[in-house]
């Protein structure tokens, strides 16, 4: 429903996109996916806070929660993030092996800002202090700028560097002479310190930046553009 440059399933109302078309965007998105009306987001400021969507009633009070990472036991919420080169981390938990339906899920925004803070290790720990173990979560990181785009400043690279306690993060050279960070390989590698086991992690290898006819691309379209929604429910 979208126009230019949001077109055309921007899905968040904070990028001056028409609220009507949003909408319509949403609607579409959420009964494609069978999440249900009630989707539950925070207002999200690549920090590393963890917030708990406890029932439907707490959607309008998280509108107005800076976090970056949102999870929730009620089986008929949703939990959702907004990116648009950040990584999407969406998080099932389940209370014994993963052959029923999970206990609760948790959505992830994962910037490097966020990444380097501790986000996913910190939404792991808080699902662990809910009585869920890492090793019966599974996690998708999904559709983030790619390690061939996603330009940074040494700075950025000693932060990520010191998040993984001194080991060196995915980098190459880049073609400007600045490094290119992996941002997946690194949310990735905070998942699997994290405690959870490499074959309940996966990465879809999709760059936001380099794929134009599919993803919204902050840095590509600088800064004018749409958003996607990662959402995760509790299937009943």
């Amino acid at each position: 429903m979208s126009s230019s440059p949001w077109d055309t399933l921007n899905l968040a109302f904070n990028v001056d996109d028409d609220a009507e078309a949003v909408h319509e965007n949403r609607a579409r998105f959420l009964h494609e996916a069978e999440l249900g009306s009630k989707v539950a987001e925070v207002h999200q400021v690549h920090g590393h806070r963890v917030e708990r969507a406890a029932s439907p009633s707490d959607i309008g009070r998280l509108h107005q929660v800076e976090a970056d990472a949102l999870w929730t036991a009620h089986p008929e919420l949703a939990v959702a993030v907004r990116t648009a080169d950040c990584a999407p981390v969406l998080i099932a938990a389940y209370e014994a092996p993963p052959s029923s339906w999970p206990a609760a899920v948790a959505a992830v925004h994962a910037g490097w800002r966020g990444a380097v803070a501790g986000i996913v290790k910190r939404t792991v720990a808080t699902l662990g202090q809910a009585g869920l173990q890492p090793h019966w979560m599974r996690v998708v990181v999904g559709p983030a700028i790619g390690p061939s785009a996603f330009e940074v400043g040494e700075e950025v690279v000693e932060a990520a560097r010191a998040s993984l306690g001194g080991r060196a993060p995915k980098v190459r050279p880049g073609p400007k002479g600045r490094p290119l960070l992996d941002l997946p390989e690194l949310v990735r590698t905070h998942a699997l310190d994290a405690g959870i086991p490499d074959d309940q992690i996966c990465v879809l290898e999709r760059c936001t930046y380099s794929e134009p006819e599919l993803f919204f691309s902050h840095r590509r379209d600088e800064g004018r553009t749409g958003r996607h929604l990662s959402a995760i429910r509790i299937a009943t």
